[in-house]
């Protein structure tokens, strides 16, 4: 059989893993503070030179962050002896049911200062392990108490400290004025990971540096590929979903410390589900801009009681000079069969709980960009315990670099493998990966 792909597509082939495991110092610093964000490290499981395989398809770690300015520099202040110092469980038993909030839309100062003043605060799993909740206890410089956490298994919420809060809830919990010493010990050493792993900058430079993209000396230009939901026929068919929101605001912000990088939002293809409505920026993630009150079409409180939580933790936290302009979005189609971009962000990806099918999608394979330049972000509630995600992402697995928040199918179906299995250049070619595919998966 011949062998097809441009000189290009095969000099971007090597594994992003086996770029990663050169080290940073082959690759040019932009700075120590960003080029610790989202080190290999940052994954608890991770292991030096492996990759982790969900049957035949290599998976890798993603997150729920939060922006850095929400992580606090030192431990707060708390509340004095004899006030509770375990704050309650904030969230709703369903998710996004305002109802039972015990905060407004106006009130997120209050609501990260709540967290703040106590020393600990209850969390659990809801529709997954991950949650925006335990970023958010953890930037505020209180202790999580994890609900169940030690039950976990073992490839879930791979960023949060298992086994720092397990050992704090053991030893810390049953707190008094002589652990204070230890208590903010830990809160410190908890901050910093946060700092580190756990904030949107740290998740974006994380998916880039196992792109084999970051750290870097030059421009990157990302296109970051989203959609609707498209069920309701409502305002919030724009929501993302923590994930690919908090990846989105992290790409924006690492790379603006990169003159001449940009990040360019995807427009609503013809006959996409749902489009932003007329008066609101012509992007589906509108809400993560900071708003221009003297041409506001709504109030923001209006607007905030839109968005999922009220937009606590992410709304509002971009300049629109990061908007992607009009002629950057005319031209995205052409700029993908150029190459323009380094890499292509498929954010919010999975049977359900996704773009179906995905915009802008074939324009990508028929440019012929190569798997290790194309993240597929897995970031829903519906891991790999659920048939119908697993055998989607084995299909995909050999389209992209595939990223999964919920790492929860039974531990027997996963093995750690040398980063030199990775398919050799001749297999990467799209063709031959999903022969190769194909067949495994029927054996």
């Amino acid at each position: 059989m011949a062998m097809r792909g441009s000189l290009l597509a095969r000099s971007l082939i090597a594994a992003p893993l086996a770029v990663a495991a050169v080290g940073a110092a082959l690759l040019p610093e932009i700075g120590e503070a960003e080029s610790h964000l989202g080190a290999p490290e940052c994954v608890r499981w991770h292991r030096p030179g492996r990759v982790l395989f969900y049957k035949d398809t290599a998976v890798h770690a993603v997150g729920i962050s939060l922006p850095s300015e929400l992580v606090a520099a030192e431990v707060p202040a708390k509340r004095p002896p004899g006030e509770p110092h375990v704050a309650p469980f904030a969230g709703s038993r369903m998710g996004g049911d305002t109802k039972e909030y015990s905060f407004g839309p106006g009130d997120e100062d209050a609501y990260h200062a709540w967290y703040a003043q106590h020393r600990f605060a209850l969390t659990r799993r809801k529709g997954g392990w991950d949650a925006l909740r335990h970023p958010e206890i953890l930037a505020a410089g209180s202790v999580p108490l994890f609900e169940n956490l030690a039950e976990a298994p073992p490839y879930s919420v791979p960023f949060v400290p298992v086994e720092k809060l397990v050992q704090a809830e053991r030893e810390l919990s049953d707190y008094t004025g002589r652990l204070e010493a230890a208590y903010n010990a830990t809160v410190r050493g908890l901050l910093e990971h946060t700092r580190n792993c756990l904030t949107a900058e740290a998740m974006a430079a994380h998916i880039l540096r196992t792109m084999g993209l970051w750290p870097t000396s030059r421009p990157l230009r990302v296109l970051y590929v989203s959609c609707g939901w498209g069920w309701s026929g409502t305002i919030n068919d724009g929501w993302q979903g923590p994930v690919s929101i908090g990846l989105f605001i992290g790409l924006q912000r690492l790379l603006a410390r990169v003159p001449g990088s940009r990040v360019v939002d995807a427009p609503p293809l013809p006959g996409a589900n749902w489009t932003p409505p007329a008066d609101l920026p012509p992007t589906y993630l509108w809400y993560t801009y900071e708003q221009d009150t003297s041409s506001a079409s709504m109030d923001e409180s209006d607007a905030r009681r839109l968005m999922y939580g009220y937009g606590f933790s992410y709304a509002r936290r971009l300049p629109p000079g990061l908007m992607a302009s009009v002629e950057e979005r005319r031209s995205v189609i052409d700029d993908i069969h150029r190459h323009a971009f380094d890499a292509v962000v498929f954010g919010k990806v999975g049977p359900a709980q996704g773009c179906e099918p995905l915009p802008y999608f074939d324009e990508v394979q028929q440019a012929g960009y190569p798997a290790q330049r194309i993240a597929m972000i897995y970031g829903g509630d519906f891991g790999l315990q659920f048939g119908n995600t697993s055998r989607h992402i084995r299909l995909m697995g050999g389209l992209g670099t595939v990223f999964v928040r919920e790492i929860d199918a039974d531990p027997d179906r996963f093995e750690m493998r040398p980063t030199s299995v990775l398919p050799a250049s001749c297999y990467m070619e799209n063709e031959w990966r999903m022969f190769f595919k194909l067949w495994e998966m029927r054996l």
